[in-house]
């Protein structure tokens, strides 16, 4: 069947199994909560989805984190071992 929020008829299932009763708010914060963990979950699906807490980044962002990167990784492919902290440099 695929991967679905809780329905209606799930909730009531378990209020009947279990003896609990909520209230109509309850039911309807379930039901919110698990369609909104269930369309994270599907959009965490692809890898290069952000973070749900993060902001988005405007392009010129991207470009400035993605060439900082480049140059830190090009840095430690130049010098594999750094010197040791205080110690000179051959």
């Amino acid at each position: 069947m695929g991967r679905v929020p809780l329905s209606w008829a799930d909730l009531r299932a378990w209020q009947l199994g279990t003896g609990q009763r909520l209230p109509p708010w309850q039911l309807r914060a379930l039901r919110q909560a698990s369609a909104e963990w269930l369309g994270e979950h599907l959009r965490a699906a692809n890898p290069d989805a952000p973070a749900p807490w993060s902001v988005a980044l405007s392009d010129e962002q991207r470009s400035a984190v993605r060439n900082k990167v480049r140059a830190l990784f090009g840095a430690l492919a130049r010098d594999p071992q750094p010197a040791a902290r205080g110690q000179p440099r051959d």
